[in-house]
């Protein structure tokens, strides 16, 4: 109606007036909280608040502004599979890996990014990066496996499988160990031509 078109109108120039004039970063931001009230699509405010919320390091509330766009666009699209529903998830993968101190949270979100886009680089690189973490790489390994023997890639697969491997020797799974220590041992010698390799894991 004309009422609603004049209350945007009105809000989203309030929201220019307290980001641009004012710099009123905490003014700004609940303006064009406001306008997403009464457009909850309206681009340039999303985009004013993305930035304004950076930059004031609010990133559980980024978190949640990223979360509704996602939801908004996947919402009856075909582009729930990829393209701007995708790079949003993997932002909030970033945000939950780097700055929420959240990364379980990351890696279900790096698994739902992986599920729609196996070659995504950034959530892969992310993956990788848990498999350095003690608490982490044990889910990391496993989210790889997949990857890595769908695309071929032996020698990274060995070295995931390992990372399984290790874990179930501490935890005294001697049927996971045994089965973990053929398919290695395996790969190691007819895929790697690594006999010497495969010769200590049945010694180990």
């Amino acid at each position: 109606t004309l009422d609603e078109r004049s209350r945007l109108t009105a809000a989203v120039e309030l929201a220019a007036l307290e980001e641009d004039i004012l710099a009123d970063r905490d003014a700004a931001i609940a303006a064009h909280r406001r306008v997403l009230t009464l457009d909850p699509e309206h681009g340039p405010s999303q985009a004013a608040l993305d930035r304004l919320l950076t930059a004031a390091g609010a990133w559980r509330e980024l978190d949640e502004l990223l979360a509704t766009q996602q939801a908004e666009i996947e919402e009856g699209s075909a582009l729930r599979a990829t393209g701007p529903a995708v790079d949003l998830r993997f932002r909030r993968a970033e945000l939950h890996a780097h700055r929420l101190g959240d990364l379980d949270g990351a890696l279900d979100l790096v698994d739902e990014v992986l599920a729609r886009q196996p070659t995504h680089a950034g959530a892969r690189a992310l993956l990788t990066g848990a498999l350095t973490l003690s608490t982490h790489r044990m889910r990391a390994a496993q989210a790889l496996e997949p990857i890595y023997k769908r695309e071929q890639r032996q020698a990274e697969l060995v070295h995931v499988l390992g990372v399984q491997l290790d874990a179930h020797r501490v935890a005294g799974d001697a049927d996971a160990v045994f089965e973990l220590t053929v398919r290695c041992a395996e790969l190691r010698e007819h895929e790697l031509a690594d006999a010497p390799g495969a010769f200590e894991l049945w010694s180990a």
